[in-house]
């Protein structure tokens, strides 16, 4: 079964249990889409060339978590790393062009940065994942949550089947 038709049939189910449902359950909702996504992952060991990298990246909102504390940022046009509060533990941001770069100490002095480029797509080109969007709640003082899009790729029958959560992608803040 393609996820086209995983799809489909997730939103049929979902439509009759809406329809049947006396007591306010329900499917939690998949975008209507099909994603091709792709993850690129390196390993930076300057704080000045992780610095590059986030400049290049062009985050426009985000968080920054250090040794001592934490930033976040929205609809900025440029990002600074501080020292203030130490040095830089993890990070995530997402930028125009539907990208998400999250950033996290490796504990031998660099840091793994890993990229995630997603769009829809029609089904069959590059890898294609199902999509739902979550939200967690942030440290930030401001209430803000921290959104996330979920990605859910197919079992290949081997170990798994129906659709297992593979990643999630940081995409900005909301209430």
């Amino acid at each position: 079964m393609n996820l086209s038709t995983v799809l489909e049939n997730y939103q049929k189910v979902a439509a009759q249990l809406g329809q049947r449902n006396e007591i306010g359950l329900s499917l939690p909702s998949l975008d209507a889409s099909i994603y091709c996504v792709t993850v690129e992952s390196s390993v930076v060991t300057s704080a000045q060339s992780l610095a590059g990298v986030i400049g290049e990246f062009g985050g426009t909102t985000g968080w920054l978590g250090y040794q001592s504390g934490n930033e976040h940022f929205i609809a900025c046009s440029e990002i600074v790393m501080s020292d203030r509060y130490g040095a830089l533990l993890n990070a995530e941001m997402a930028n125009e062009s539907n990208a998400s770069l999250h950033i996290r100490y490796n504990g031998n002095g660099g840091w793994i940065v890993t990229t995630f480029k997603h769009s829809a797509e029609e089904a069959g080109e590059g890898d294609s994942y199902l999509a739902d969007s979550i939200a967690y709640v942030s440290s930030f003082n401001d209430g803000l949550k921290l959104q996330y899009k979920r990605f859910w790729a197919q079992g290949d029958g081997s170990k798994t089947t129906g659709v297992n959560p593979e990643f999630a992608c940081f995409t900005g803040f909301g209430d």
